[in-house]
């Protein structure tokens, strides 16, 4: 039995494609919802089905004061770990498919490697990543990328099938010594033209607008000073789709009368994934820190810029601005982006995907 496994709408976006072939061609297989994030509303909108196992209370809830960081997080991690184990045991033999590297990826992989038998398997997707470097990174962004590396290579190590979605992924990969490699391509532009084909549900604007998109990209006061300055001075109009976490933070930095005040702002509040693409489709450029609106811009063809100091796909760097939170090159990108859009997939990828995780069973 496939048992996929997620715990952030970013997961569960990703294997959206993956859930939905399965499904269309009578594949058997179980949703494991590691509830790292909460995901009210989340399954219906993607039009997936709701997960056969979850969770009960999402990690971001248990861990919603910081004396309850520690608790939360054992608390959380032991129940996630008890379900896998449950969904594993259901069946006499079960293909686990984790998706990169966030908590609930790694968690999915410690309790297969604490429950696996002899004839079951780990498929890693999204395998092989490394960060790069364009700009100097300052040691936050720093210790966050080589985390994420490290969290990689724990999957891509234990896993029987590592599914890499780009050239860059395989190459590390081999360097690496790691085998049990497909290139399957990134099943980005199968999960893209899906959305689009999905009504949007917002009104989207006429006039030109900037796409923005970030949450680590503000976790200073500095960081968020510098993002309104870029505002501020543009001559572009700025749609910012944001969740309420970011608004306390811009109340205890004290911007946020500043931020809410600029005439070039709308604030567009949580938004849906189908809606998110399709603003993005029709920006004049996007703004981000999220590594995978940076293949949407790429599927979409819109100019990007990344507000980190690193990138996870050398292969979109000709695409993209890497500025960091520098205010001087936020607007120069601004005013010159750059539009060397690489083919990162040919509509066939979560096929060649589905392929290779049915012939381990």
């Amino acid at each position: 039995m496939i048992v996929i496994t997620y715990g952030t709408i970013g997961e569960l976006v990703k294997l959206s494609s993956l859930i939905r072939h399965l499904k269309a061609h009578g594949t058997e297989f179980v949703t494991a919802n590691l509830n790292q994030h909460g995901f009210s509303g989340t399954h219906e909108a993607l039009g997936l089905p709701k997960p056969d196992y979850q969770v009960g209370v999402s990690l971001r809830e248990l861990t919603s004061s910081r004396l309850r960081l520690l608790p939360g997080l054992l608390k959380w991690r032991s129940e996630a770990m008890r379900l896998l184990a449950a969904a594993m045991g259901m069946h006499e033999r079960s293909v686990v498919v984790v998706h990169g590297n966030t908590l609930s990826a790694t968690t999915a992989m410690d309790a297969y490697r604490k429950r696996r038998r002899l004839n079951d398997r780990l498929v890693h997707v999204e395998a092989g990543v490394r960060a790069i470097y364009p700009r100097k990174p300052d040691i936050n962004n720093w210790r966050r990328a080589a985390l994420a590396d490290r969290m990689y290579r724990k999957g891509d190590r234990l896993a029987d099938l590592n599914l890499a979605v780009m050239k860059s992924s395989v190459k590390n990969l081999r360097k690496e010594g790691i085998g049990n490699v497909v290139y399957a391509q990134d099943p980005m532009v199968e999960i893209v033209r899906d959305a689009l084909a999905r009504k949007s549900t917002m009104r989207i604007p006429k006039e030109r607008y900037v796409l923005v998109n970030v949450t680590r990209s503000v976790d200073s006061r500095k960081k968020a000073r510098e993002m309104l300055r870029v505002m501020e001075r543009s001559r572009f109009r700025f749609v910012f789709t944001s969740r309420p976490k970011l608004m306390d933070k811009l109340k205890s930095y004290g911007l946020y009368e500043a931020w809410h005040a600029l005439p070039n702002l709308h604030m567009a509040g949580s938004v849906s994934f189908a809606d998110m693409i399709h603003l993005r489709a029709r920006a004049a450029a996007s703004m981000t820190d999220s590594n995978s609106m940076q293949e949407e811009c790429a599927v979409l063809r819109n100019p990007c810029i990344v507000t980190n100091d690193f990138i996870q796909f050398p292969e979109l760097l000709n695409s993209m601005h890497v500025t960091g939170v520098d205010t001087e090159a936020m607007l120069n990108a601004l005013e010159s982006p750059r539009k060397k859009w690489p083919k990162i997939g040919d509509g066939r990828a979560t096929a060649r995907m589905a392929q290779a995780i049915e012939g381990l069973e």
